[in-house]
């Protein structure tokens, strides 16, 4: 495998401290405290998982809002 190639569980998309909106409204249908547009803070991903401040959410209901810059 090439430097620049990972896996796909391999690679992380989401880091500490990056914003994400909810862009689903399963959850709030389903009975969770969750509404779509809701914004919470990333502490890491896990697979497919990204775990929040708030609660888990798969990565494909969840969008990236803001990325925390990374300071040198």
């Amino acid at each position: 495998m090439k430097p620049d190639q990972c896996e796909e569980y391999e690679c992380s998309s989401y880091n500490y401290g990056d914003k994400v909106r909810l862009k689903t409204d399963w959850y709030q249908k389903h009975g969770f405290p969750y509404k779509k547009g809701s914004c919470f803070k990333v502490y890491y991903q896990f697979f497919d998982w990204i775990v929040t401040n708030g609660a888990d959410f798969h990565i494909d209901d969840i969008e990236l809002v803001e990325t925390k810059a990374k300071t040198a």
